[in-house]
């Protein structure tokens, strides 16, 4: 009877021990997942933000070339800000385009 006792006790707290071990590891891997997919999200979220803060960007330069030049001035200059290609071919000379169509000349 004591022999029964005794690996009743042994299986019990073995299997206890196993459990909690389980959940440990479980509750750590799940934090793991949790924060990585929380960073993904972030940086999703943070990449749209920009994209949609880029787009306004453009609405806003385009609105305010059109409010000084007016739509036939640009549109004379080789410029279509409505997502069409320009006629200039590097950054530089996009900048100098800009000026002279503030400049309105």
């Amino acid at each position: 009877m004591k022999s029964l006792n005794r690996n009743t006790m042994i299986a019990a707290i073995t299997g206890s021990v196993v459990v909690a071990l389980l959940l440990i590891i479980g509750t750590f891997w799940t934090g793991r997942s949790a924060s990585q997919d929380t960073e993904k999200a972030v940086s999703n979220v943070s990449l749209l933000y920009l994209e949609e803060l880029a787009g306004r960007r453009e609405q806003v330069l385009a609105s305010t070339l059109n409010d000084r030049c007016g739509n036939r001035s640009l549109n004379q200059r080789g410029f279509e800000f409505e997502g069409k290609s320009s006629s200039v071919s590097t950054t530089n000379e996009t900048a100098l385009r800009i000026g002279k169509i503030c400049l309105c000349e």
